[in-house]
């Protein structure tokens, strides 16, 4: 039996490939800059994050049976202050968030 946590790692990394190169492509096809903003470092971080939130997850959930769904938000939580501490004051630089 294959491991859920692997699989689910493949999934996720081609998924958010496939979207990183879309939206490469999208910011070439209108001419803006395409590795301006940090987009990199926001998908590799947002990758780490989901990885680690569903690695969680899936090590709590027969513990935590009945308390996945606030564990779930919990890790949504963590994302959102990960924006703010590493990304928030990037964008706000300028007092111009684009």
């Amino acid at each position: 039996m294959r491991n859920p946590f692997i699989d689910f790692t493949i999934k996720a990394t081609i998924l958010l490939g496939i979207v990183f190169f879309i939206h490469l492509g999208v910011l070439r096809t209108l001419n803006f800059p395409i590795f301006d903003h940090r987009i990199v470092l926001c998908y590799g971080v947002n990758f780490a994050l989901i990885i680690i939130v569903f690695g969680l997850l899936y090590l709590l959930k027969e513990k935590y049976k009945s308390q996945l769904g606030f564990l779930f938000l919990a890790g949504s939580f963590l994302k959102f202050i990960v924006f703010f501490i590493v990304f928030y004051p990037f964008f706000k630089m300028d007092n111009h968030i684009s």
